[in-house]
């Protein structure tokens, strides 16, 4: 099989597990993480290159060592997760900036799918898939904790516990989708396809599932395949696509709204 199937395949199913991940963030109104989180792995991205080992593992690994932070301090504190995300977005920003060359910290900030192999890929298949059926499984408790906490802990959903779950699930999500669009662009793959999605679906929760999956595995798929041929960064025509069918979705809300 060409190895470039293997990295399509990765990457429509990251784009899939993007979209899900990306809609629970919407319903618990945190699409700002979506810009925040990426950043944090910009160390382990470091480490990665400096040692020779998979950037994506130390990604994940700080990303990981980020959320049980924010997760403590949350419940510990009491402050606002966005606030704590922010500190740890500027910290490992800086911290990240300086251990990597210029060059290198470009290819993290917008991607570059040329240098994923084709085990990363195979490894990246597994994983996504693992992300997506994690988010699907638990739909039903994490839908609950996003819009009826009350409701959710009634019926014996632990608010903590679904919390962790979930900061886990947009780590590995972001780790997962830096080597496909980069960290200034994740929000391509966590947020766009949900708010695209939720202008089409007509207040449907079923079709802004499917609807946003859909639009992240087009985006995806789309912007993966015009890369071969017009030599724009894979990440940058995933958020174009995405985008477009954002303005679309945007046309439809307002013709729909008169």
């Amino acid at each position: 099989m060409n190895p470039e199937i293997y990295t399509i395949a990765a990457g429509v199913l990251t784009g899939a597990a993007g979209a899900t991940v990306g809609n629970y963030l919407l319903m618990r109104k945190m699409p700002l993480i979506s810009d925040s989180m990426p950043h944090i792995a910009l160390p382990g991205i470091a480490l990665g290159l400096i040692f020779g080992f998979n950037p994506v593992i130390g990604a994940f690994l700080f990303l990981a060592l980020a959320v049980l932070i924010v997760w403590y301090t949350e419940n510990t504190t009491k402050l606002p997760i966005d606030s704590i995300v922010g500190v740890l977005f500027v910290t490992a920003l800086a911290v990240g900036s300086v251990m990597v060359s210029e060059e290198e910290l470009l290819e993290s900030f917008f991607g570059n799918i040329e240098k994923i192999s084709q085990n990363d890929a195979i490894v990246g298949i597994v994983a996504a898939s693992a992300v997506l059926a994690v988010a699907l499984s638990l739909k039903r408790r994490f839908t609950l904790a996003s819009i009826a906490p009350e409701l959710a802990e009634s019926v014996g959903v632990n608010q903590k516990h679904t919390e962790l779950w979930f900061l886990m699930l947009v780590a590995a999500t972001v780790a997962l989708g830096i080597n496909f669009v980069g960290v200034l662009l994740m929000s391509a793959l966590l947020i766009t396809p949900s708010v695209a999605a939720r202008n089409f679906a007509g207040g449907s929760v079923k079709n802004f599932f499917a609807l946003s999956v859909l639009i992240g595995v087009v985006s995806m798929a789309g912007g993966l395949t015009m890369h071969t041929y017009v030599g724009v960064p894979a990440g940058i025509l995933v958020v174009l696509i995405s985008t477009a069918i954002f303005v679309v979705s945007v046309g439809k809300s307002i013709v729909s709204d008169k």
